[in-house]
């Protein structure tokens, strides 16, 4: 492939990652309102719907989750393909072609409050939303219990240990069902060995 053809199929994989961020930073607004509007309603002192509501925070936060997924495979493909990119056109400047090993060893302090450090923020947002799903998860199982038994008697002394298990099994669970529902159905073509 000509240089010239070459260097604009790397200008659109970089246009195309910078949409893909673009409009996953909208996407993870609509989560943020849900999420936020759902936990004023749960949190009204008058509210008698908070286990309805504790369960949709959870459906919300498992779709915010798995969304994140998404997203992380996704811009991970981006970079490679533009890595790649820069490799064949042997560019001296790339958009990953500059990140400097040295300041990785130099400049990166996970203790020092005024240095940077090499931090995913894409895992922090992975992370995030998992928190977010067990969060609601264990508010669901909490009004779960006291539906089924509103004095606290028979749940009382492993209350803890039961809500913690049951909301990581149904995080879990309901993470890998969505995550195999909602998987998309793509067709690929490897990247691997491409000869330009």
């Amino acid at each position: 492939m000509e240089k010239d053809k070459l260097f604009r199929c790397y200008e659109l994989a970089i246009n195309a990652r910078n949409n893909h961020y673009d409009n996953f930073n909208k996407w993870m607004t609509y989560f943020y309102v849900a999420i936020g509007s759902v936990f004023l309603g749960y949190s009204a002192k008058d509210c008698d719907f908070k286990v309805e509501l504790s369960l949709c925070g959870f459906v919300i936060s498992i779709l915010w989750h798995l969304s994140c997924k998404g997203y992380y495979l996704w811009v991970i493909n981006w970079i490679e393909l533009v890595k790649l990119y820069e490799n064949e056109l042997e560019l001296p400047i790339g958009v990953y072609a500059p990140f400097n090993k040295q300041l990785l060893k130099k400049e990166t302090s996970f203790l020092n409050p005024i240095k940077p450090a090499n931090i995913s923020t894409s895992k922090i947002t992975l992370l995030f939303s998992y928190g977010s799903s067990l969060m609601w998860a264990w508010l669901f199982t909490k009004g779960i219990f006291s539906l089924i038994d509103s004095n606290n008697n028979f749940f009382k002394g492993c209350n803890f240990c039961a809500t913690l298990t049951i909301s990581l099994i149904s995080t879990s669970l309901l993470i890998y069902l969505g995550g195999k529902f909602l998987a998309s159905n793509m067709r690929y073509r490897q990247f691997k060995s491409v000869k330009f």
